[in-house]
């Protein structure tokens, strides 16, 4: 019902007064509640809901009826006049009133911004007291260019709130956190871009954990040839005396021996070089050999019959070939990992440990290491990233080098850890391995498990692709059979959806088998 009069309006409050009334200023974007009491073309007479009278002008001229009680946006506020935009009556229910009693209590201004503020914290079940609604406002400051759903999502996840994470985060949702990328750019930085004191002092962090691994394993296997019956562990390392001095010798070197480090293959082609800068001298020609330690290996370069030029030559060559096959060792993740997931997490530990230790080093973070500074940092970023996605998820990626062709690979299992806690394990994994190679494009790689029945379906880019998918299919079908799964299904289609992030993996409701299009299982 719309009155048309003339007379003037009650203005016993202006903006000044109001504000004395409530305790606070207009601000633009407020949100006020109230019912009218009068209408007058586009002035309309407003009772708040603390009982002030408040008369403003509207800013579209819209069908409204006097006791009809709604919200109003303020739209602009002067000491003069105040223009307010009305919300829809279905905007005023239970739950707005909710909001504003939350902001009301928090001291905070009732704005369109932050009632959706408190709307996304109670969709989510998180706090909406004072002290963590002025949290989320201070990040939501510090990061503005950020979506509030997405600052929203970190916190309700256990994602701390850094730029790092932010960065990470917005990275992973647009499928550009390739840690294979990120492993090869830190790998060309450390045998092309590092200085030659650095590239020593690399070589000794990459090289330490080896030596561990490789001790471990060298008394381990002669323990195993003494007792057969008997599990080695640090605590029982067995017989010291059982064990050959000469190995026991080389587990107590803080240096390992060449053919530790080197394959075969680097061995000879070193060798090789070696030879060409003999020939035609009358000299003769030295052999380096597995057996010499990294210490002993320059000592014996600097004993070499060679003018300096030729020994900083060789010198040059032989610290880039150890570099290149020690990177490639304790860089990459082994392809054993595909049998034994446990080697994953130890992987990812050891290598956290050595970026740490780099980051430490002040000769390798030094400014003549700019670009090996920058390429260090972002794995250990990555890494520390997916370690908080693994607090309720689980979530990999495989940084694998089998050969260039394998340019990325992420792994992702369809289960909560806080609801398997709750409701207990299932027989039934449901996972999405994706896959990008240089040949075939990106693959998304779903597969269901249950029991010993599995279910594959592949998704590719185009029909030529599919056709050579589907050329493997034979050989997929017996390397199931010989794990001894049961093959329920196996197709090979086109992607029409992408695949999204939050919504099909962080955000996922229900079931896995409700995820239709995508899933995977680590041993298959």
């Amino acid at each position: 019902m719309r009155i048309q009069n003339h007379e003037q309006l009650d203005r016993r409050i202006n903006v000044s007064k109001l504000a004395k009334v409530n305790g606070q200023s207009f601000d633009k974007g407020q949100v006020l509640k109230g019912e009218i009491l009068n209408i007058q073309q586009k002035d309309v007479l407003i009772q708040l809901a603390n009982g002030a009278r408040l008369t403003a002008t509207l800013t579209n001229d819209m069908e409204l009826s006097i006791g009809q009680k709604l919200l109003f946006q303020v739209k602009d506020a002067s000491s003069e006049q105040v223009v307010l935009k009305p919300m829809l009556d279905e905007l005023f229910n239970p739950k707005d009133t909710k909001m504003l009693q939350v902001l009301d209590e928090a001291g905070v201004t009732a704005n369109e911004k932050n009632m959706k503020l408190v709307h996304g914290l109670i969709k989510r079940n998180m706090p909406v007291d004072k002290q963590f609604i002025n949290q989320v406002m201070r990040l939501a400051y510090k990061f503005k260019d950020v979506p509030l759903e997405r600052i929203l999502l970190m916190l309700e996840k256990d994602i701390p709130v850094t730029k790092e994470n932010v960065q990470q985060l917005d990275q992973l949702i647009h499928n550009q956190n390739s840690m294979k990328q990120n492993i090869v750019d830190l790998s060309q930085s450390i045998i092309n871009e590092a200085s030659k004191e650095t590239q020593q002092e690399l070589i000794k962090i990459l090289v330490g954990s080896q030596v561990v691994e490789s001790n471990k394993q060298l008394l381990d296997s002669q323990g195993d040839s003494v007792n057969k019956d008997h599990t080695v562990s640090k605590e029982n390392v067995v017989n010291q005396e059982n064990i050959e001095p000469s190995l026991m010798k080389e587990v107590m070197e803080d240096s390992p021996k060449l053919e530790r480090i080197l394959p075969d293959a680097m061995l000879k082609s070193i060798n090789d070089t070696i030879k060409s800068m003999f020939t035609g001298t009358g000299k003769p020609i030295p052999q380096l050999t597995g057996d010499m330690t990294i210490e002993q290996l320059e000592e014996w370069v600097a004993g070499l019959e060679l003018d300096e030029e030729d020994k900083q030559s060789l010198n040059k060559t032989i610290t880039s070939k150890i570099l290149t096959a020690v990177v490639d060792k304790s860089i990459y993740l082994n392809k054993g990992a595909l049998e034994q997931p446990n080697l994953i997490k130890e992987y990812y530990q050891e290598i956290y440990d050595k970026l740490s230790q780099i980051i430490q080093s002040k000769e390798a973070m030094g400014h003549k290491n700019g670009g090996l500074a920058k390429h260090v940092t972002k794995v250990k970023q990555n890494i520390e990233f997916m370690h908080y996605l693994n607090q309720n998820y689980n979530y990999v990626q495989l940084p694998f080098k089998f050969n260039h062709a394998l340019l990325n690979s992420e792994l992702y299992i369809f289960e909560n850890k806080k609801e398997l806690m709750s409701k207990g394990k299932t027989d039934a994994v449901s996972a999405l391995l994706r896959l990008d190679y240089l040949n075939l494009g990106h693959l998304d790689i779903y597969v269901k498990k249950q029991e010993n029945n599995v279910e594959c379906k592949f998704y590719v880019e185009d029909e030529e692709k599919q056709k050579r998918v589907n050329e493997h299919m034979d050989k997929l079908f017996k390397r199931l059979d010989s794990f001894g799964y049961r093959i329920t299904g196996i197709s090979v289609t086109l992607q029409s959806d992408s695949f999204q992030v939050v919504e099909d993996f962080l955000e996922r409701k229900g079931e896995a088998e409700s995820v239709k299009r995508y899933s995977f299982d680590m041993r298959v």
